[in-house]
């Protein structure tokens, strides 16, 4: 019955923390296409594309170092709850 109840509340725990994680979606690059000199009109066409590409590049990085830097948090806590509650019996063994 706790083995049981431990489960729950580790799944539960589970979860939580995955529903907690964002999500970083790295951008399409624009298409590789020389511009022309006799369309203006596609010329900004393009030149907004690898504009508006590059800002999306920069907020996927901060996403990814965010996520990045709450993951380094979040397994350093993990680990330091693993060796206070297993003491010398934690450690990860080679398969």
């Amino acid at each position: 019955m706790i083995r049981a109840a431990a489960i729950f509340v580790v799944s539960c725990a589970m979860g939580a923390v995955a529903g907690a994680q964002s999500l970083c979606y790295r951008p399409e690059p624009p298409p590789d296409v020389a511009p022309p000199d006799d369309d203006p009109e596609l010329r900004a066409l393009l030149n907004d594309e690898y504009a508006r590409y590059l800002l999306d590049v920069e907020d996927y990085l901060n996403c990814a170092n965010d996520e990045a830097r709450d993951v380094m948090e979040e397994s350093r806590e993990v680990l330091a709850r693993w060796t206070a509650y297993f003491g010398a019996e934690a450690g990860i063994r080679a398969e």
